[in-house]
C-alpha cells in the first residue's frame, strides 16, 4: 500500500521533475551513456523551437507506467527549452555524440 502511495505522490509531482530536470542527469557519473544517448535521441525527437520553458510547468502523463519507463520516456518537448534556460549549448548537446562528451572541453565545462 505504501508504494501505492509514493508513487502516486511521485506522478503527481512529474510535471515539475520530470521532463524539465530530467535532462540535467546527462551530466552525471552515474548514468550510463548508453542512456544518456537514448535521452540525446528523445530530446532531437521531440525538440520544437516553437516550446518555449515554462515555470508552470507540464501536466504529467498518467498513461505512463513509471515502474516500467525509462528516463529517457520522461524527455517531451519542455526537455530542451528548460536546459536552454540554464544556459547550457544545446546545439553541442543535440549534435555530438555523448560516447565523446568525456574528452570534450565543451562539456566539460558543464559539468565543473
Amino acid at each position: 500500500m505504501r508504494t501505492a502511495a509514493a508513487m502516486t505522490k511521485f506522478e503527481n509531482h512529474l510535471s515539475y521533475v520530470g521532463p524539465k530536470m530530467l535532462p540535467l542527469s546527462l551530466f552525471s557519473s552515474s548514468l550510463s551513456t548508453h542512456m544518456k544517448c537514448n535521452i540525446v535521441d528523445h530530446m532531437r525527437q521531440t525538440y520544437d523551437p516553437e516550446v518555449q520553458w515554462n515555470v508552470r510547468g507540464l501536466k504529467a502523463d498518467k498513461s505512463r507506467d513509471l515502474s516500467t519507463a525509462e528516463l529517457s520516456d520522461l524527455v517531451n518537448s519542455s526537455s530542451v527549452p528548460a536546459l536552454r534556460s540554464l544556459g547550457v549549448d544545446i546545439d553541442f548537446i543535440l549534435s555530438s555524440d555523448p560516447h565523446t562528451w568525456s574528452t570534450s572541453a565543451v562539456f566539460q565545462l558543464f559539468v565543473h
